[in-house]
């Protein structure tokens, strides 16, 4: 299944508008759809098998991100730890929480849900980050909102990180900077990249 060349000479920020016109156009059941079917490739996959910290992330309901609900519950009842972020009050970086009561959570100043606790988890414990994403390509670049939270987060991890896409906000190639950090794996409702990943 290939990817058609849809960037063009697009801009990051052109990419960015491009990315969530399609989103704002989804109807609540389509994100669902797509987000089982993206949820159901990483439960199968041996990265998450193999993972016992996982950084996962609770979704932005009104952006229409990929939901990882199903997800993050299905961590919890395999007995592996849940890992939430939270943005730091003093600083741009994020605060990773671990997580065990999904009900635990409080709406920041962005109105973003954040969870509740004060059990923090070094990076470095953490085997796979399940990442948000609005746009991407087959080189594993990644496009977020611009603010780098997880650019910074990305520069510390050594272990393997898994971008959630939407299949039509996924490009043949898009702009790239030297502090822009690449993933291990994106995928998407139609496919894995790479596609012989081996997960």
């Amino acid at each position: 299944m290939s990817v058609s060349n849809k960037n063009g000479y697009m801009s990051k920020e052109e990419i960015r508008k491009k990315a969530k016109t399609y989103r704002s156009g989804l109807d609540t059941g389509e994100v669902e759809r797509i987000s089982r079917l993206i949820a159901l490739t990483v439960l199968q996959s041996e990265l998450y098998r193999n993972a016992e910290h996982i950084l996962s992330y609770v979704p932005i309901v009104e952006n229409r991100e990929i939901d990882t609900n199903r997800i993050n519950h299905q961590i919890l009842r395999d007995g592996k730890v849940l890992v939430l972020p939270r943005m730091a009050e003093s600083s741009n970086h994020l605060e990773l929480v671990k997580t065990s009561d999904l009900n635990m959570m409080y709406k920041n100043s962005l109105n973003i849900l954040e969870p509740i606790g004060n059990q923090y988890i070094n990076i470095r414990v953490i085997n796979l980050i399940l990442v948000p994403m609005l746009a991407g390509d087959c080189q594993l670049n990644r496009l977020g909102y611009g603010k780098g939270y997880y650019d910074r987060l990305l520069e510390r991890f050594t272990g393997k990180s898994c971008g959630l896409l939407y299949d039509e906000c996924l490009y043949e190639r898009i702009p790239a900077e030297s502090y822009d950090f690449p993933l291990d794996h994106i995928i998407t409702e139609k496919r894995i990249i790479p596609e012989t990943t081996g997960m």
